[in-house]
């Protein structure tokens, strides 16, 4: 869709230039999905480029079903031409892609207060951001892990690190809002003879 290719365009603008933003969804906007495409991409065509990711819980990262962030990235790999995807140049195990042609890793981690400390990254997806019990710790302890977090998440109220970091200026923002959506929007606007609007 139009606006999800449009974020595609600032989503890469902003992990270029290393800045942190925040993506607000609604459900099935297909934001999560988004960014893994991104990072798979940069992964597989530049050189060096190391990915970290993190969701609520190690099966949210990886489990046993599509559902959860590795699982997405295999079932993306399994529909890839070959020529895109080498299964003899790649490396896939718990918690670990390797790309041997481009030297590019992806690496994820469950939500602690300090997972990711220790490692460094082009650029870091937090997906379900405010499910993370240990959100404001987090926060502050990956400021150093990487000059780009991406953080994701559907609001649930006030008192989150997201919402916190939603109503900071200087912090980059998406919006994935199901009105957006031309399967979900049908139906919200009405057609006036007389003014032609």
């Amino acid at each position: 869709w139009q606006f999800q290719e449009r974020a595609i365009y600032q989503i890469l603008e902003w992990i270029e230039i290393k800045q942190d933003m925040v993506v607000e969804k609604s459900r099935e906007m297909g934001a999560t999905w988004l960014l893994l495409i991104i990072t798979d991409w940069l992964r597989r065509f530049f050189p060096y480029h190391d990915s970290l990711i993190m969701s609520k819980s190690a099966v949210a990262v990886d489990g046993p079903s599509h559902q959860s962030l590795f699982g997405k990235l295999r079932f993306i790999n399994t529909y890839l031409p070959l020529w895109v995807h080498d299964p003899w140049n790649f490396r896939d195990q718990k918690n670990f892609m390797g790309y041997q042609d481009t030297k590019s890793t992806l690496m994820g981690f469950a939500s602690t207060g300090k997972a990711g400390v220790s490692e460094r990254g082009a650029e870091m997806m937090i997906d379900e951001y405010t499910q993370i019990e240990e959100d404001f710790e987090v926060l502050h302890r990956t400021s150093s892990t990487t000059k780009c977090r991406i953080f994701i998440a559907t609001h649930m109220g006030t008192g989150t690190a997201f919402h916190a970091l939603t109503q900071m200026p200087e912090i980059n923002k998406i919006r994935f809002h199901w009105t957006q959506h031309p399967d979900k929007n049908k139906g919200m606007y009405r057609w006036n003879d007389a003014t032609k609007r």
